[in-house]
């Protein structure tokens, strides 16, 4: 009663609180609430946020709160008379048994006595498909304790051999593991783990607590070994099923944000956590070292395959020198799957699924074939000319084909493939001298490419990101590709509502009609979407709103300087930030869009007016804003 006393004041000081705080009877701890909250308990920041702290403690209270009323309610609704007159028991090894169809024991000591059978007893609860009983999840929750789960305990040989042998050949390991953490024996077990339980981050991306979220992520691998996503992931459901240390990315996904625990680099702190994890479980050598990589470079995949230019070979021999193996490759492409399928609803798209698809196919391709050198860019426009020319052979004369792909630049042949191409020759052939463009869709992958053939004019770039954007349409990539000849083939990436558009044929006409007006200078891009940011009202999401901040990186592409924007989301913000790089006299040859929920990053591949990479001591980006 005391600990329940405890928490039901602790819940209702916050409720009058957030009464106070909203001025009306609010029963919602909402996000645009939490610091004030986290501030009236006198939570401070340090290494972690001191609205990080106060709703771990939240969550902590609500948790037990809930699971004390959930057992004090069974028994007062169990009558143990007519429970033991119509008990059916099966006796099991080291004094288990089926009870009811549950798991139990025959005695309080059987747990009390030997504490190995409380891990021992997952797995027996594994190989019957049965649930524990009330009894028995209550006795595994007296006994997880520091006293009981000791550093001797952690470090013994059964106890670790059993939890492994879960990870890698359970069927039910994902529903184990959350009653694991139920009944607090994971995060006794691993302490370092235990520092993530009920742990919330203060955004709107993330949705569970970090504990939760990393069991989530062994949920979506047994879905893929069960042929559960087979239709709509094939190539990763392959890949899980044939996976031979299942083990080793099951521990990858319960340790990748153990880090968060002790506040920011938290992939560099989870690293650092493996190595003594790894020597207590008695992991191999070999084992501990790709389990340390997949912690620290977690994020690596979406990094690459969301903000860098997948056409970049330099980019992808440089990871595929990192990974090293196709073994670890794999591993790190389900742990990534796994990682944004997890996070919430709104975190994963079929749009960045195909991205994180592509990083993993070239990078395999470069580890099988053993090829580690970027390809002569004469030698491949040549390659590319031929193939193209064969494949027109009946359309156009090859020395038509010659003639057009003579005039692009080097980096076309990397962004795009042969087959497509051909595409934008026939809309420059059926165009000629005039500006139009063409629109390809592809309702399956949910994306369609806004292709426009025109003149190089100055800020044509971001009066199209305008356009685009004022008409409702979702630009989540494009590519520039200016000809020596001053025209120019700009490749869009767009949907709308993350969908195709092949049914918004009036949206297009639209566009057609809006892009006519400004092109030839009768409306303003700007004006298109200030009209657009009237019109459009929308219910804001109650998020954090962050600083924009930019990043400038000369090293991860040979030819052009990277530059980072990271902002809150909004209306048009792709068509301000390539206006603003426009007025620095920047080009900008290739961009890309990431969107987490309210959080927005937009990517340039940018070079200055002599086409050479930002030179930071002449050029300082971060101040265009």
């Amino acid at each position: 009663m005391k600990t329940f006393r405890k928490n039901l004041d602790f819940l209702l000081t916050i409720r009058s609180e957030l009464h106070y705080l909203s001025g009306k009877g609010e029963n919602c701890i909402r996000m645009d609430l939490q610091q004030n909250l986290a501030s009236y308990f006198g939570f401070k920041d340090s290494d972690l946020k001191a609205v990080e702290k106060f709703m771990r403690i939240y969550y902590l209270r609500a948790n037990q709160t809930t699971e004390y009323s959930n057992r004090l309610i069974e028994r007062c609704l169990v009558n143990p008379v007519s429970l033991m007159k119509n008990s059916r028991i099966v006796n099991i090894d080291n004094g288990f048994v089926l009870q009811n169809g549950k798991l139990s024991v025959r005695n309080r000591n059987i747990i009390k006595k030997t504490p190995e059978n409380m891990i021992l007893s997952y797995e027996i609860a594994d190989k019957f498909g049965c649930e524990f009983s009330n009894y028995l999840s209550d006795l595994i929750r007296e006994n997880s304790n520091s006293k009981t789960i000791n550093d001797e305990y952690r470090h013994n040989k059964f106890v670790n051999e059993s939890f492994l042998r879960l990870l890698q050949s359970g069927r039910y390991t994902s529903k184990l593991l959350f009653e694991m953490n139920r009944v607090r024996f994971l995060g006794h077990y691993i302490p370092e783990f235990g520092s993530i339980v009920c742990m919330a981050q203060y955004d709107a991306y993330h949705v569970y607590t970090v504990d939760i979220h990393s069991i989530f992520m062994i949920k979506e691998i047994e879905k893929l070994i069960n042929n559960e996503l087979a239709e709509q992931f094939p190539l990763l459901s392959n890949l899980a099923k044939d996976l031979k240390k299942r083990y080793l990315l099951y521990l990858a996904c319960l340790f990748h944000d153990m880090g968060k625990g002790e506040g920011k680099n938290h992939s560099q702190k989870g690293a650092a956590m493996v190595q003594r994890i790894s020597k207590r479980m008695g992991l191999s050598t070999e084992d501990a070292e790709v389990l340390e990589f997949m912690v620290k470079h977690h994020l690596i995949m979406p990094h690459f395959s969301q903000r860098r230019d997948l056409n970049d070979a330099s980019l992808i021999i440089r990871f595929a020198k990192s990974v090293r193996t196709k073994e670890t490759l794999t591993l790190l492409y389900l742990l990534t799957f796994a990682d944004m399928r997890s996070v919430g609803p709104e975190s994963w798209s079929d749009w960045k699924g195909l991205l994180l698809e592509q990083l993993y196919l070239k990078t395999l391709s470069i580890l099988e074939e053993g090829e580690f050198e970027k390809e002569n860019p004469a030698m491949r426009r040549k390659r590319f000319v031929d193939e193209v020319a064969y494949i027109l052979r009946k359309e156009l004369p090859h020395k038509s084909v010659e003639k057009v792909l003579s005039k692009m630049p080097d980096s076309y042949f990397y962004g795009f493939s042969p087959q497509t191409i051909c595409k934008h020759l026939r809309l420059i052939k059926k165009t000629g001298r005039r500006e139009d463009f063409h629109v390809s869709f592809h309702p399956s992958l949910k994306f369609d490419e806004f292709i426009f053939w025109g003149f190089d004019k100055p800020g044509i770039f971001y009066k199209l990101c305008g356009v685009l954007s004022a008409n409702g349409i979702n630009i989540l990539g494009a590519r520039i590709n200016s000809r020596s000849d001053r025209r120019i083939l700009d490749v869009f990436y767009v949907n709308k509502l993350d969908d195709s558009t092949i049914n918004n044929q009036d949206t297009w006409t639209k566009v057609r009609n809006n892009l006519k007006e400004v092109l030839s200078g009768n409306i303003k891009a700007r004006d298109l979407l200030k009209k657009r940011v009237s019109d459009y009202s929308y219910r804001k999401k109650l998020a954090p709103m962050k600083p924009s901040r930019i990043e400038v990186d000369n090293e991860s592409s040979d030819q052009f300087t990277v530059i980072d924007y990271y902002s809150n989301d909004r209306i048009g913000l792709l068509y301000e930030v390539s206006r603003a790089l426009n007025k620095l006299g920047l080009s900008i040859n290739y961009a890309k869009i990431s969107t987490k929920v309210d959080q927005v990053s937009d990517v340039f591949y940018v070079v200055d007016s002599k086409s050479k990479k930002i030179d930071m001591f002449k050029t300082d980006v971060r101040t265009f804003w």
